[in-house]
């Protein structure tokens, strides 16, 4: 059975064509800034005191931007937006009045689990995705910036860059993300396991999926890899399209970690 330690052997990976991570912006109140110390290849933007032509002047207009900024959401969304960024919105469902321009619904499946994570419908063209956490739980907000860090930050085997999470978050309406963690046998499947788990919600119908591995190089073979990605592929909807990439990080020893991005789902009951 070929590991990747093989693959790796005979692979020549460009560094170079790395996508700058400088393109990763934050737009945040004053309770998300600590989030920097722990996010330094983030850029992060204080809302506080600003207009939002004030905080637009350091945007060149193809950055990937999150915003967590309550009820001025939608005015900062729209200054990016015009400027040509690719704008996801951390927000509580408590909130969504102040942004939303048409009609949403939550599903009851949704309602009723534990997930952070709701669906919404029709809402601010100015916005391509949503990310709805509980209460705005920083906790829940680190590890998806931290996954989206990892995967445009560090250079790939099978390389994903930031063009693949700018792909499959823009114009994706309601996102899901998930991550998970596992050591041992069978890591990779155990980890893309809990990234599922993690969700906590139904991806069945979801059309669009970014898979992420990453891991030392001798922590998994390229079968684990394919079962991984066909776990996956049984999880959402038959014609989805899963687009994946492997990194190689040492760092983490015999820790395989996974992130999975759910997008466009269909939803039936939508009205």
């Amino acid at each position: 059975m070929m590991s990747m330690e093989d693959i790796f052997e005979t692979t020549d990976i460009d560094n170079d064509t790395k996508d700058d991570v400088s393109k990763l912006k934050v737009i945040c109140t004053n309770d998300f800034i600590e989030l920097k110390d722990k996010l330094t290849d983030i850029e992060f933007i204080s809302i506080e005191g600003k207009s939002n032509e004030e905080i637009i002047k350091t945007f060149n207009g193809k950055e990937l931007v999150f915003i967590i900024a309550g009820t001025r959401t939608k005015g900062i969304a729209k200054c990016v937006k015009d400027l040509g960024a690719t704008v996801i919105v951390f927000i509580d469902k408590d909130d969504i009045s102040n942004i939303a321009t048409g009609a949403y619904i939550f599903t009851k499946n949704d309602i009723k689990s534990k997930s952070p994570f709701f669906q919404i419908i029709d809402v601010s063209k100015a916005i391509d995705s949503y990310i709805f956490v509980d209460d705005y739980d920083k906790t829940i907000i680190f590890q998806i910036l931290k996954a989206i860090l990892d995967i445009v930050a560090i250079s790939g085997l099978v390389n994903l860059n930031i063009r693949d999470v700018e792909a499959i978050l823009s114009n994706a309406g309601e996102v899901y993300i998930g991550v998970g963690e596992a050591s041992g046998e069978d890591a990779t499947i155990e980890a893309t396991k809990a990234a599922i788990n993690y969700i906590n919600g139904d991806i069945s119908t979801a059309t669009a999926l970014l898979l992420s591995i990453i891991g030392p190089v001798d922590a998994f073979t390229l079968m684990e890899v394919n079962a991984a990605s066909s776990l996956l592929q049984d999880s959402v909807h038959k014609d989805a399209e899963i687009i994946w990439g492997v990194t190689v990080d040492e760092s983490i020893k015999d820790t395989i970690k996974v992130t999975i991005i759910v997008t466009r789902l269909l939803r039936t009951n939508a009205r």
